[in-house]
C-alpha cells in the first residue's frame, strides 16, 4: 500500500506545480510515505525512487507534508 500511497503522493506534487501552485500541503495516512518525502536523504524503500523523483522537480520549501492517521 505504500507504493500506491507514494505514486499518488507524486501524482498530487505534480497536478499541484502543472497548475501553478507554488506553496501547498500535501496530507497523507501513509507515515513512511511522509518521511520520506520531508527527509531530505535518499529513501531506500521501495517506493523511494518514485519520490525522489517529484521531489526533485519542487522546492522544498514550498510544500508542507502532513501525515494524517487513518480511522
Amino acid at each position: 500500500s505504500d507504493v500506491v500511497e507514494a505514486q499518488a503522493a507524486a501524482r498530487a506534487i505534480a497536478f499541484a506545480l502543472e497548475i501553478g501552485c507554488s506553496f501547498f500541503v500535501l496530507e497523507g495516512d501513509s507515515e513512511s510515505v511522509i518521511k520520506t518525502l520531508s527527509s531530505e536523504e535518499e529513501s531506500l524503500a521501495l517506493f523511494g525512487h518514485v519520490l525522489t523523483s517529484v521531489k526533485s522537480k519542487t522546492n522544498a520549501n514550498c510544500i508542507f507534508f502532513s501525515h494524517v492517521c487513518r480511522l
